[in-house]
């Protein structure tokens, strides 16, 4: 009996560990990445998108000027807009972040697009994601895989 309750215990402890692990800020200078994840891979799963939040908190804005990752070939930043009446996927070169402001990467909006996948994104596992600011550098963030939260479309490029 001591044994089974000691493993519900160990059981409980990892997860909530996990938990805390995948909710975590990452800092870099006086910017702040978290609420990251990744919706698991759809469609044949050569596409996904990262979501996550940024939040500067200097008087100096700051620009994400790229991402990385080694779990695509490639990844841009995008966002929604618009056009003639019809929802449209524009890549953003640069997206600076306001003194004081923040960004929210999220469904219909801003986000991380990865092209190429090496393998469909599944629940559970986590990517490694570079991001690339001009005054803050370079940050590492890891990203946990999470079941669809909204309809996306299988994006292509």
């Amino acid at each position: 009996m001591k044994r089974l309750r000691l493993q519900f215990v160990l059981a409980i402890a990892l997860t909530v560990g996990a938990v805390v692990a995948f909710t975590l800020t990452v800092r870099a200078g006086n910017l702040e990445i978290g609420q990251a994840y990744a919706p698991v891979s759809i469609g044949a799963g050569k596409t996904g998108a990262v979501y996550f939040k940024i939040v500067n908190e200097t008087e100096t804005p700051d620009r994400l000027v790229s991402a990385s990752t080694p779990a695509a070939r490639k990844a841009e930043i995008h966002n929604h807009l618009m056009q003639d009446g019809i929802m449209k996927m524009r890549k953003v070169d640069s997206l600076e972040i306001n003194a004081g402001g923040s960004v929210m990467f999220k469904p219909g909006g801003y986000h991380l697009m990865l092209f190429g996948l090496a393998e469909p994104l599944k629940e559970g596992a986590s990517i490694e994601v570079e991001l690339v600011f001009e005054r803050a550098g370079a940050m590492t963030v890891q990203v946990p895989v999470k079941p669809l939260s909204h309809k996306m479309k299988d994006h292509t490029e």
